[in-house]
């Protein structure tokens, strides 16, 4: 019994490495200047708000909700983006073959 009662050591997670490592798994490129500032938004936020029932939202389960949310916008806008530049390819490529009038 004293063997499953042992006594084990935690230490806090750091949450700017972890911001940082999960932004880039996201496909972001800056994330040297993104994860400091997001850790310290989730490490500042329940010290200067009042959290009631949501003792998890700037927790890390909340870190990872909203860097995955930010990843889709960043995959929706980058789609966008190519989406606007091949349109743009092909007007340009329909034009040149009009020649010029």
């Amino acid at each position: 019994l004293s063997m499953m009662l042992r006594p084990i050591a935690a230490v806090a997670p750091d949450l700017r490495k972890l911001s940082e490592i999960v932004l880039l798994m996201k496909g972001f490129s800056s994330t040297g200047s993104l994860g400091p500032q997001l850790a310290a938004l989730f490490r500042l936020a329940p010290q200067h708000l009042v959290l009631e029932d949501r003792n998890d939202l700037f927790s890390l389960r909340g870190l990872r909700a909203v860097v995955d949310l930010a990843g889709q916008m960043l995959r929706t806008r980058l789609e966008r983006a190519a989406e606007l530049r091949e349109k743009a390819r092909v007007v340009a490529e329909a034009e040149a073959a009009d020649g010029p009038e």
